[in-house]
């Protein structure tokens, strides 16, 4: 049987019945107290009795405290004024176990002049125990990410704000911190010009459509997963696998997203060697047919003008002076089309001397029209074989068809400006011709 020890400061009914502590002591110094009542629950959370505490440890309260909390307890009883309090620390019970408990009171001065505080304890360890999984998973996490050299973001939708940013420097060289002080002045714009900043500030120019095109998902509630080239402010561009998981709130409107940020660079250069004709550096046929394929399935009802362009008698050239000199022009007819051509044209060679260029998106097939004209006019008055082949000029054929008129798809678009370019061939060469199709499109 449990005797309690009655006292002036009696505990409330109400604690006797519940998993919570009442505790009231009298306190002389720094490092020295003494309990004067206890409640029947602080026996069920710490399995002491009244007389234990007396016997075991002179009413000492604070020697069930774990060691290295305990002078910061002493202290807090210690203070020469009345007030409220709260603190949290590991006791140890009877059966030698430790529990986490929340200590919450009030000091104040009896009528006889005593330090005296009254407090409630309740057990927190689960609390404590659940916090400290967290903490280790998150630092797990966090090692996990800074060995894999990725990144994790956190934006609040509603705000414009982004508020967290992890292992940053890993892939843009400057920290976190640093990008959230950064970013932190475009909460205040309006949605537009947010978007617009902070484009400007993490995504290439011409990958803006891309993430534009991801935001839509994320609103929308969708997780998406996308590839651009990335930046943070004025570091160099890095081609990074972006993927965004939106958080809903009760209604079903995005309040938060959490998006991982991957380094590609070596996947995407590894890529783009695989794409590349490896004499020229062009794209090579396979890797033109697949990209101009994609765009015009993307783009389906803008105008796009397809290319194929040949040098005039190529062979007699090869055959006459020899592969070197061949391989020279093949060289040099590239680099001319690198630099008369945008940039975001695709520029392939697709066998010998042949090569393809595909502009999309062109307002007016006059665009074509003139590339074209202004191609063969500086080709065949500024090309020449070096002074001893003799005074040979090089020209060019080329073949045009237009999208979606003469063809909606790679194939019957690639077929019908081959059909053209045979025409100027035959007509004399060095000269270019448009596909005159016998219907809207095929």
């Amino acid at each position: 049987m449990v005797i309690l020890q009655t006292s002036p400061y009696p505990s409330e009914d109400l604690l006797s019945n519940i998993h919570v502590g009442q505790i009231t002591q009298m306190h002389y110094s720094s490092s020295r107290s003494n309990v004067i009542d206890i409640s029947y629950g602080f026996t069920l959370l710490t399995s002491y009795t009244y007389a234990d505490l007396t016997q075991l440890y002179q009413g000492d309260y604070t020697q069930l405290i774990a060691k290295q909390y305990r002078s910061k307890v002493r202290a807090l009883y210690s203070q020469d004024q009345e007030d409220y309090y709260q603190i949290s620390y590991p006791l140890l019970k009877k059966d030698g176990s430790l529990i986490w408990v929340m200590e919450s009171g009030r000091l104040f001065v009896n009528n006889e002049g005593s330090l005296i505080s009254q407090s409630i304890l309740m057990d927190i360890t689960a609390q404590k125990n659940h916090e400290e999984a967290l903490r280790i998973s998150e630092e797990r996490f966090r090692i996990a990410i800074h060995l894999a050299n990725d990144v994790i973001f956190e934006v609040d939708l509603p705000n414009q704000r982004y508020t967290y940013f992890e292992n940053a420097e890993k892939i843009f060289g400057i920290s976190g911190e640093q990008i959230l002080k950064d970013v932190q002045a475009f909460s205040e714009l309006d949605a537009e010009r947010y978007m617009e900043s902070v484009s400007n500030y993490f995504v290439h120019p011409d990958d803006h459509g891309i993430v534009a095109d991801a935001f839509v998902n994320i609103f929308s509630g969708e997780e998406t997963s996308y590839d651009a080239r990335m930046k943070a402010g004025n570091t160099k561009f890095t081609w990074c696998r972006i993927s965004v998981k939106p958080i809903m709130d009760a209604v079903g409107a995005p309040i938060r997203m959490i998006g991982h940020i991957k380094n590609i660079q070596e996947i995407k250069e590894q890529e783009d060697i695989l794409k590349r004709d490896p004499f020229t550096g062009l794209y090579n046929k396979t890797a033109t047919a697949s990209m101009i394929d994609e765009l015009l399935t993307l783009y389906p009802h803008e105008q796009h003008g397809l290319f194929m362009i040949d040098v005039d008698n190529f062979k007699y050239v090869n055959d006459t002076f020899g592969h070197a000199v061949g391989d020279q022009v093949l060289l040099d007819v590239s680099e001319q089309l690198k630099k008369f051509f945008r940039k975001n044209d695709i520029i392939g060679r697709i066998g010998g001397d042949e090569f393809l260029v595909f502009m999309p998106n062109i307002s007016d097939k006059q665009i074509a029209i003139n590339k074209a004209e202004h191609l063969i006019e500086q080709f065949s008055q500024n090309y020449r074989l070096p002074a001893e082949y003799g005074d040979h000029h090089l020209s060019l054929s080329i073949g045009i068809a237009l999208s979606p008129d003469h063809g909606r798809y790679y194939q019957s678009l690639f077929s019908n400006a081959d059909q053209a370019l045979y025409q100027s061939k035959s007509n004399g060469k060095n000269r270019y011709t448009i596909y005159q199709c016998q219907c809207a499109s095929s």
